[in-house]
């Protein structure tokens, strides 16, 4: 059996989350914890388009330690676009709240 190629892996957690987020979760953290760069930036990817602010502090980790320029580049920027989708909907709901 081939490995599939990061970008596949990526597109099937993306597709798969919503139904089995457990399965899709690990598959996820493994491509985060897999050697290549190519695999941890198309999990950032996956990260940074369903917002999963959970894995900020995973981010934080490999923005500060990861041996890969840059996986620590983009694993920062990840983390700075969470944290400003975060920002944005903490704003919101306090629109809610005293509307």
């Amino acid at each position: 059996m081939t490995a599939r190629p990061p970008l596949v892996r990526a597109n099937a957690v993306k597709a798969l989350l919503p139904h089995d987020a457990e399965n899709a979760g690990l598959a996820l953290l493994d491509m985060l914890d897999d050697g290549s760069r190519a695999a941890k930036l198309s999990a950032m990817w996956v990260i940074g388009q369903l917002q999963l602010s959970s894995l900020g502090e995973r981010l934080a980790f490999m923005g500060r330690e990861d041996a890969d320029e840059s996986v620590r580049r983009c694993a920062n920027k990840q983390l700075l676009q969470l944290t400003r989708a975060d920002a944005v909907n903490a704003g919101d709901e306090w629109k809610v709240r005293i509307a």
